[in-house]
């Protein structure tokens, strides 16, 4: 196989001095390529590199242009080369190029091309070489024309105020309306226009942007904003979705889906939400899983693609399958095979596996009929799963275990089973399988029971709710760094107090600054609650008013409260009464923002 290059063509951006700001540092590379001593024909893939000799040397531009599939006509191809803005300077410039024949997963390796490829400059880089030769200072107001420089043959920002001789410019150099208040400092552009005794909002208790243009804060003026609302739904829909049946909702980034068992008609039913919009969108389940009405559903996303598993219903579901994913884009289902997950999810333990997204894989963590932790990945690609190391991983009973995923690591955390009375923890790295001990000094302590303890994931730490069994180490909040390998007690002034029924347990929110939970509060009149917790400052605050009208009765309030954090705000649906005042629950999407307080300023 053999690269001939007498065609190269190159755009004006390509030529060797292009020290030029305005030139883009992409350039066409035309070749011909022959393969058995004839032009070639298919599918191709290139990897092209620039040095800066014909043999050895240093490779430049900081990498690699690697091109799969290229089409190959009668020898003909074209690629888009990009080395980056710096790796011309005028010398000598060497393409290097390696090929094979793209035969998809068994393409062999890449054959390098010899010999290098030499860049040549076009006149017009050369022209343009030399205008980088004026010494500095060399054009003067004597070499231009007047009116020869005007304000589109200068950059944005160009000039600045250093270029500007003190006073030389002044109103009568100004086209009037030529500055805006776009073109001004904030603060001086927010006292333009503006009448004396004007009032403006902020949530900065002290703004010194408006303090420093003449606004001053009036005490005691506030308002309050944020809190629970309902969603409209401009096609609100009638669902049959049971609080005691199995569902899950997820946040896709645009809409929250959700996936679960009409109680009506005994079928699995899938909606996708827009807020935004307001409108429901119903998800076609040809295909898709059919579970048993007791399944907590475990969902994820990963890329477009929306993972759920649970426990199969044998009677309307004659796949072999325990799970499927749905596809975004196309809109259709996948079965996901149960070869090799029965090892972490079955019948007994269905309520206590944790699903994540590592990046290719689902990160499935279990156990079968509640024994010791266990895992695996499921591949989409290989439609397949491989269990994962179990070599160095803590003996902790699932119904126990803490656990919780950072992006990279999986933290498995809870009572001993080796070790009675004891904790035990690791952290899992799928990207090569390994374990690394956690520490368990100074962290919480409790049973080896149902007690569905959770963390959440900041950035930084692990936090969540621990119910201790130890005198010593009361129940509250923990945070567990896995880098300093460290836990520490959170803040109890103004925690909720979550004792009691499994209802208690709550579900958290992450919302770049404070970890949130919805939770039920009360024993004989339950009402919905949010708290926020800053791990900055160690402190909390909550909001027990305003929130919907949540049905009593239910008895598993964790499985029902599935808060979806947007970015802004949080989508939770929750069951509520109808409108005509049957008894039939029905479930409606509300949204709760983090309220804030509103400071009002004054014009002086």
């Amino acid at each position: 196989m053999k690269l001939f290059l007498p065609a190269l063509m190159v755009l004006l951006a390509c030529f060797q001095p292009v020290q030029l700001q305005a030139q883009l540092s992409v350039f066409l590379y035309q070749g011909t390529l022959t393969d058995g001593g004839t032009p070639a024909n298919g599918q191709y893939d290139l990897m092209v590199t620039a040095h800066d000799a014909d043999s050895a040397g240093t490779q430049l531009g900081g990498n690699s242009n690697e091109f799969i599939n290229v089409p190959v006509v009668n020898g003909k191809f074209e690629l888009m080369l990009d080395f980056g803005p710096n790796w011309l300077d005028g010398n000598n410039r060497w393409l290097e190029t390696k090929v094979r024949r793209n035969t998809g997963p068994t393409s062999g390796p890449y054959i390098t091309l010899t010999p290098r490829q030499r860049l040549f400059a076009t006149p017009m880089a050369n022209l343009a070489a030399k205008a980088l030769t004026v010494p500095a200072g060399a054009i003067t107001t004597g070499h231009i024309a007047d009116g020869a420089v005007t304000g589109t043959k200068l950059g944005a920002g160009s000039v600045g105020g250093t270029a500007l001789a003190g006073g030389s410019v002044d109103a009568s150099k100004l086209a009037d309306g030529s500055i805006t208040s776009a073109k001004l400092a904030p603060a001086v552009a927010a006292s333009l226009g503006t009448p004396m005794g004007a009032l403006i909002g902020s949530f900065e208790e002290n703004a010194t942007a408006l303090m420093s243009s003449g606004y001053a804060r009036i005490p005691g003026l506030t308002s309050t904003v944020g809190g629970w609302n309902p969603v409209q739904e401009r096609n609100a829909q009638t669902n049959g979705y049971s609080t005691m049946d199995g569902f899950g909702s997820l946040w896709t980034g645009s809409e929250l889906f959700i996936y679960g068992r009409d109680n009506l008609s005994f079928q699995m039913r899938a909606t996708r939400f827009n807020p935004a919009m307001g409108l429901w969108t119903t998800v076609p389940t040809n295909s898709a899983p059919q579970f048993m009405s007791n399944t907590r559903l475990g969902m994820v996303q990963g890329g477009t693609n929306v993972f759920v598993f649970g426990n199969v219903d044998t009677f309307n579901d004659n796949t072999n399958s325990t799970g499927g994913y749905f596809n975004l884009a196309t809109g259709t289902w996948q079965n996901i095979p149960t070869n090799g997950f029965a090892l972490i999810y079955d019948n007994g333990a269905a309520m206590a596996a944790h699903f994540f997204w590592t990046g290719d894989e689902v990160l499935a963590v279990g156990s079968p009929n509640f024994g010791f932790i266990d895992g695996a990945l499921f591949s989409p690609a290989t439609n397949g799963w491989r269990r994962i190391n179990t070599n160095g991983h803590p003996t902790i009973s699932m119904d126990s275990g803490v656990v919780g995923w950072n992006g990279s690591e999986l933290l498995v955390y809870g009572a001993s089973q080796t070790n009675f009375g004891g904790m035990a923890g690791a952290l899992y790295t799928p990207a090569n399988s390994t374990w690394r001990p956690a520490n368990t000094n100074n962290g919480p302590r409790f049973n080896a029971g149902p007690t569905r303890n959770r963390v959440i994931w900041t950035g930084a730490e692990w936090i969540g709710y621990f119910t201790s069994f130890d005198i010593a180490v009361p129940s509250g909040f923990s945070a567990y760094n896995p880098q300093s390998d460290t836990w520490r007690r959170c803040s109890t002034n103004g925690m909720p107090s979550l004792g009691g029924p499994a209802i208690s347990v709550p579900n958290y929110f992450w919302t770049g600054i404070e970890v949130g939970m919805v939770i039920q509060v009360g024993s004989t009149t339950r009402r919905t609650a949010v708290y926020l917790y800053q791990p900055a400052t160690d402190s909390w605050r909550s909001f027990l008013s305003g929130e919907p009208a949540i049905v009593t009765g239910i008895t598993d309030y964790a499985r029902v409260i599935t808060p979806q954090w947007t970015g802004t705000e949080v989508l939770s649906y929750l069951p509520v009464s109808p409108d005509d005042g049957s008894p039939t629950t029905v479930f409606r999407p509300y949204r709760f923002a983090p309220q804030r307080t509103l400071y009002i300023y004054q014009r002086n």
